[in-house]
C-alpha cells in the first residue's frame, strides 16, 4: 500500500523539489543505490534455545531506475527481505537502508509504495473510493486528490470499472487497484510481493506492463517472485536466493549462461528439409508456421543451416541457446548440494539451530527500537 506522504502530484515524475538536501546527498553516490542490504539476517526462535534462519548475510544493492528482483521458492527469504526494508520485522544482524535512510525513517516511508501479496481492501468500497481513500491518507485533497486518482485509474486500466465494489472484483482487478493504491503518493521506490501470483495469463501480462511502464516513469521497482520465466522477462538484475542464502546476483545476462546447444528456427522450409531438420534435431517443435530445432550435439550446426538454405526456407534465428533463469536456478541450486541429489526447497526443513546464548536477538532488537520511537 502506499507509505505515508505529506502531499502528491498529479503526474507519474515526481518534482525535484520537496526533500531536504541531506536526503539527496544521502542517495546520490557513485552507483545511484537507493536500496541497500548489508549483512543483513533474520533468525525466529521456535523454541527455547533453537531458532531458524530465515536469511543469511544477505548483501545486494538495487540502483535507481530498474527492475531488481529477488527470486526463489517459497521459504527462500524473500518476503523477510521486504519485512526487513519495509520495517515491518527487525534484523538479528546486519542493517539494510532506503534512499539513504533506515527503514523506519519517515522520510524513507514517505517515498515508497508497497504491493503485497493478495492485498487486501474494505469490501464494499468500490475501486475508486480504495484509491480515493489512499490518496487522503497521503495527504492529498481537493483536485489534486480527484486529479491523481483519475489518473491511477487510467495507469491501472481501471477507469471503466472504478464503481465495481472490492467484493465482485476478480484477484487481477483486486491486484490492479492494489498498485495503484501503492502509487498514489507518487513514490520513487515500489516494492512488489509476488505481483502476479494466483492471476490468469493476461491478467500476469498486464502487471508486467505496468511494471515496464513505472521503469520508463523513472521509478526503481524491487519485486520478489518465484515465478521464473515472468521475471526473466522484465528485470535488469536478479538475487537468487535459497534457504536464505544468496545463490547468485547481478545482471540477468550474466547470470544465464550460454549452452553448448545450437537453436535453429526457420520457415517455409520444404517437407523434406524439415524431415531432415527432425532427424538432426534433439527437439522439434512447430509454431505459427515456423519450426524450432535443439540440434543434438554431434550435429555440424552449418550443415543444417544448408538444409534450410537447401529447402527454400528462411532462416529467423540460428545460434547458441542461453539457459532459462529457471535452468540457472537449478543449477546453483543443485551446486549447494553436496551429493549432487535432490535438494529441499524450504528453510524450515534445513532444521533449527542452537542459538548461541538461547535468546532472541531480533526481539531484542525490535524491543529496544519500539523504547527508541520512531526516527523522524
Amino acid at each position: 500500500m502506499a507509505s505515508e506522504s505529506s502531499g502528491g502530484t498529479d503526474t507519474l515524475e515526481r518534482p525535484e523539489s520537496g526533500h531536504d538536501e541531506t536526503t539527496q546527498a544521502a542517495t546520490s553516490g557513485a552507483n545511484d543505490v537507493v536500496i541497500a542490504c548489508r549483512g543483513l539476517t533474520k533468525r525466529y526462535r521456535v523454541a527455547l534455545g533453537y531458532e531458524i534462519e530465515a536469511l543469511s548475510e544477505l548483501d545486494l544493492e538495487v540502483r535507481r531506475g530498474e527492475i531488481f528482483a529477488i527470486v526463489g521458492p517459497n521459504g527462500s527469504g524473500k518476503t523477510t527481505t521486504l519485512k526487513l526494508l519495509l520495517g515491518l520485522i527487525f534484523p538479528s544482524e546486519g542493517e539494510a537502508f532506503l534512499l539513504g535512510e533506515p527503514p523506519r525513517s519517515r522520510r524513507a516511508k514517505r517515498r515508497i509504495g508497497f504491493v503485497p501479496e493478495g492485498p487486501f481492501f474494505y469490501q464494499h468500497m468500490s475501486g475508486e473510493e480504495v484509491v480515493r481513500f489512499y490518496g487522503r491518507l497521503c495527504g492529498l485533497r481537493g483536485r489534486d486528490l480527484r486529479d491523481r486518482t483519475e489518473e491511477l485509474l487510467k495507469l491501472v486500466g481501471m477507469s471503466k470499472r472504478r464503481d465495481v465494489v472490492m467484493a465482485q472484483c476478480s484477484k487481477g482487478m483486486v491486484q490492479r487497484i492494489g498498485l495503484a493504491a501503492a502509487l498514489v503518493n507518487d513514490p520513487d521506490v515500489v516494492l512488489m510481493d509476488e505481483p502476479t501470483s494466483g492471476l490468469d495469463p493476461i491478467g500476469a501480462h498486464e502487471i508486467k506492463e505496468l511494471t515496464v511502464r513505472l521503469k520508463e516513469a523513472g521509478k526503481t521497482v524491487l519485486l520478489c517472485s518465484h515465478l521464473l520465466e515472468q521475471v526473466e522477462e522484465v528485470c535488469d538484475r536478479i538475487a537468487i536466493l535459497h534457504r536464505g542464502n544468496r545463490l547468485a546476483y547481478g545482471p540477468i545476462d550474466e547470470i544465464l549462461q550460454v549452452t553448448d546447444l545450437t537453436e535453429l528456427v526457420a520457415m517455409d522450409v520444404s517437407p523434406d528439409a524439415e524431415s531432415k531438420l527432425e532427424a538432426m534435431s534433439r527437439e522439434t517443435r512447430r509454431q505459427a508456421g515456423e519450426i524450432h530445432c535443439t540440434l543434438k550435439a554431434d550435429v555440424e550446426p552449418f550443415d543444417a543451416l544448408d538444409v534450410v538454405r537447401g529447402g527454400g526456407g528462411e532462416l529467423l534465428r540460428f545460434g547458441r541457446v542461453r539457459e532459462s533463469l529457471e535452468d540457472a536456478f537449478i543449477r546453483a541450486v543443485m551446486a549447494t548440494s553436496e551429493d549432487g541429489g535432490p535438494v529441499s526447497t524450504d528453510a524450515a526443513e534445513a532444521g533449527a539451530k542452537p542459538s548461541d546464548d538461547g535468546e532472541d536477538k531480533g526481539a531484542d532488537e525490535q524491543d529496544q527500537a519500539s523504547e527508541g520511537g520512531e526516527e523522524e
